[in-house]
């Protein structure tokens, strides 16, 4: 099977899109060319085992229709046949088209911002994990909760700038949280992201009506995780070809200046570095900094630039008595 897409003549800022699917199965009967597209229609001479609902090409040119277009086909018998749509679409211009948006890894927050309370209200310990993996080491002050309940208990005492708040909770479940904490005056300024894995147009309308900001979808994405915290808080990160100064640009780095490390952070980063895990490597740089903020910076620079191999180089040359 073979798919080919046409853009047809633009008109106005308004363009009609063909796409076209070709197989080479069966064909097509021309005594069957009015039929397949009525519902719980099977050809006779198609195999047994082929055979299906009946409604796949009726669904699809009812979805066609929807959009404006039309859907038909082509066939010769016993050769395959060609079944294609077209739809009406409009190009946009060059100012309405949205920024772009970044996709650098982000490495840290820019300086001069207030450090912000996250709270990760998940009953799920691999997502928790996750979350916490991905905002610890960039600077945030963080708390969990494993229900509804203790995410409004927090809020109350914690008053955290920005929510994470999974839905489907025991005790109590995400949108009755976050009723209550928005009820509260406290809370009415708390961001509330949705984390959910269902995410159907219904539930979505009642996740908003709850009071939550967004939703964002299981499995969670760093991207996704960060534009909410961009959007939500107004954040501003660093990210992989930028550096908070001059000093983190630099990536010399000596073996002597890893001994000045105390034996057990050693022993994590060489951890992490042979796992290739990002996460624990940040985790271990995030550490670094309270001993020596230079170093943090340069090592960072390594993990970002994926210099796994060189890092590992370096940390098996520390004198093994120093771990």
């Amino acid at each position: 099977m073979s798919q080919k897409n046409y853009v047809g003549q633009v008109e106005a800022e308004k363009i009609r899109v063909r796409f076209e699917v070709e197989d080479t199965g069966i064909g097509i009967g021309n005594e069957n060319r009015d039929r397949i597209f009525e519902p719980f229609v099977q050809l006779d001479e198609r195999p047994t085992k082929e055979r299906g609902t009946g409604l796949g090409l009726v669904i699809s040119k009812q979805n066609v229709e929807l959009m404006g277009g039309q859907l038909g086909f082509d066939n010769k018998p016993g050769s395959g046949s060609i079944f294609y749509f077209d739809i009406p679409m409009s190009i946009l211009s060059a100012k309405a088209m949205p920024a772009a948006i970044r996709r650098d890894r982000v490495t840290g927050l820019a300086g001069g911002q207030p450090r912000y309370r996250l709270l990760i209200a998940e009953d799920q310990p691999e997502n928790r994990l996750l979350l916490r993996r991905t905002l610890e080491p960039l600077g945030f002050d963080l708390r969990e909760a494993v229900n509804g309940r203790e995410a409004v208990a927090t809020c109350k005492e914690w008053r955290p700038h920005l929510i994470f708040m999974d839905i489907r909770m025991p005790v109590m479940n995400g949108m009755e949280a976050t009723r209550r904490i928005k009820a509260t005056q406290a809370g009415r300024n708390t961001k509330i992201v949705a984390v959910t894995a269902h995410a159907l147009e219904e539930e979505r309308q009642e996740i908003l009506a709850a009071g939550c900001d967004e939703f964002i979808r299981k499995p969670l994405r760093e991207n996704e995780i960060f534009d909410a915290i961009a959007k939500h808080l107004g954040v501003t990160f660093l990210y992989s070809e930028e550096k908070a100064t001059d000093e983190g640009k630099d990536l010399e780095l000596q073996t002597s200046d890893l001994q000045t490390l105390p034996p057990d952070l050693i022993r994590d980063l060489l951890s992490a570095v042979e796992l290739l895990d990002r996460h624990l490597c940040l985790d271990a740089v995030s550490r670094v900094r309270v001993f020596n903020e230079k170093l943090a910076e340069r090592l960072l620079g390594i993990v970002d630039n994926l210099q796994y191999t060189r890092l590992l180089k370096l940390l098996d040359n520390v004198d093994s008595k120093e771990i």
